[in-house]
């Protein structure tokens, strides 16, 4: 899979100037998220209820 994108991005550089947009705007949201304690324990409270269904 990680071979198509790489002819995908060489191909229409355009493309991966999006991507790589996108990939940082997605960082920065999650940044956000994990700065916000309150989230932070929601989203921890989420992966112990996982673990324990599991």
């Amino acid at each position: 899979a990680q071979s198509a994108i790489d002819k995908v991005m060489s191909v229409n550089p355009a493309m991966a100037k999006l991507e790589s947009i996108f990939a940082k705007r997605a960082i920065t949201v999650l940044d956000r998220l994990y700065e916000n304690p309150q989230i932070e324990a929601r989203l921890a409270r989420k992966s112990d209820e996982a673990e324990t269904e599991a």
